[in-house]
């Protein structure tokens, strides 16, 4: 094909010469139907960029926005769109590598978030404050932050262990997928962890898949008493912590889970200390860093941008490009 018809629609078939792609299902579907039924996208003889799930980002009157899931989770080449309504055109197309942020950093009243390239060859690092919002800091300014970002490489300590008995009561339905006592390996760790005077807070974490596994809950190692205290509520049970953020009322955590087939997001956790209950909220992607700021604003930095909570309401910005290369934030609606 030099060109090829794609449709924009819920459980439309998007096929470009070296991709087929089938879109999920979005909240954005029904407005891009209606915004461009059919048009005709030109591509590149030879070029391929592997099968992948396809999801519509972001749609305005000017702008496609898709992200491409490949296998195990690999995110490929975002594919944006500037359309000409009239002439019902694609203007451009344009590929550049995903962004996912890993960190988010609070004072008061301003954030700093840190983006890493999926292709892992460029880091940046965006300042957010309400109402102004956010800004891409320049390399001088953004170097400590990214530096301030790296992960600790270091071995944590071994945390107490769930015992298989425990895995049947709390995940009946992986010990039906196969996980029989004689090939299940229960190995947890101490995921992120937040240090509160001489009390260091933590969240689990497990390989999910090929015989090992864990139960997923969170809990906290007491150094002037040298003991452990472990909580599983039954909502964090199948899911990892990526983040965590320990306040007066309540304990939150971002979950996903890690297998053979990559990662997928398990939301947002909030654990209440009064009732001892647990919500859950979902976002786009899972989410690796929390911070709150002074006026009140939860910020998520996820694997596919930053999401911003404002008591129940959430908004989602996304991490974009202009036609001149520029890093933009765009807020995805």
């Amino acid at each position: 094909f030099s060109s090829t018809n794609f449709a924009l629609s819920s459980i439309g078939l998007l096929a470009f010469q070296g991709i087929s792609a089938h879109f999920r299902p979005s909240s954005y579907s029904q407005e891009v139907s209606t915004l461009l039924p059919v048009c005709s996208v030109n591509t590149h003889p030879g070029q391929r960029t592997g099968d992948c799930a396809m999801e519509v980002d972001l749609a305005t009157a000017r702008t496609v926005l898709l992200s491409c899931i490949g296998d195990k989770g690999l995110r490929r080449e975002n594919r944006k769109f500037l359309i000409d309504i009239r002439a019902k055109a694609v203007e451009k197309d344009l590929r550049y590598a995903p962004f996912k942020v890993d960190r988010v950093f609070a004072d008061g009243a301003r954030a700093v978030f840190v983006a890493t390239l999926f292709a892992d060859v460029e880091r940046v690092a965006i300042h957010y404050t309400a109402p102004a919002g956010f800004r891409v800091l320049p390399a001088a300014a953004a170097a400590r932050w990214i530096t301030r970002a790296e992960p600790d490489l270091s071995r944590p300590a071994p945390i107490p262990q769930s015992t298989y008995d425990d895995f049947v009561k709390a995940r009946p339905r992986r010990v039906r997928d196969g996980y029989a006592r004689e090939h299940t390996i229960i190995e947890e760790h101490r995921g992120p962890s937040q240090r509160e005077g001489s009390r260091l807070w933590f969240g689990k974490s497990f390989y999910d898949a090929e015989g090992r596994t864990g139960v997923g809950g969170f809990g906290v190692y007491d150094a002037a008493t040298r003991r452990f205290a472990m909580f599983a509520p039954p909502e964090m049970a199948g899911w990892s912590a990526g983040a965590i953020l320990v306040e007066p009322d309540a304990i939150w955590f971002g979950l996903g889970q890690c297998g053979e087939w990559g990662g997928h997001s398990g939301g947002l956790l909030r654990y209440d200390w009064r009732t001892q209950s647990a919500q859950r909220m979902e976002t786009r992607g899972i989410v690796g860093g929390l911070a709150r700021l002074g006026g009140g604003e939860l910020l998520a930095a996820t694997s596919r941008g930053i999401a911003i909570f404002r008591g129940d309401a959430q908004q989602f910005y996304l991490l974009d490009h202009t036609t001149d290369g520029r890093i933009v934030v765009v807020r995805a609606e």
